[in-house]
């Protein structure tokens, strides 16, 4: 995932959203891959309404 500046992941926080991409992906192949997209999904609209 990429950092376009607006939101920053602590270390840590990446680190254990790495883990559980990995983790994803252990169970099935490509459910990794649609956890990063959902984590994007999510990300984005924050970005988008931050006082939601």
């Amino acid at each position: 995932m990429e950092n376009d500046g607006s939101i920053i992941f602590h270390s840590e926080a990446f680190a254990e959203l790495e883990q559980a991409h990995t983790w994803y992906e252990g169970q099935a192949p490509g459910i990794g891959g649609v956890f990063f997209q959902e984590v994007q999904y999510a990300v984005a609209r924050i970005h988008e309404t931050p006082e939601a």
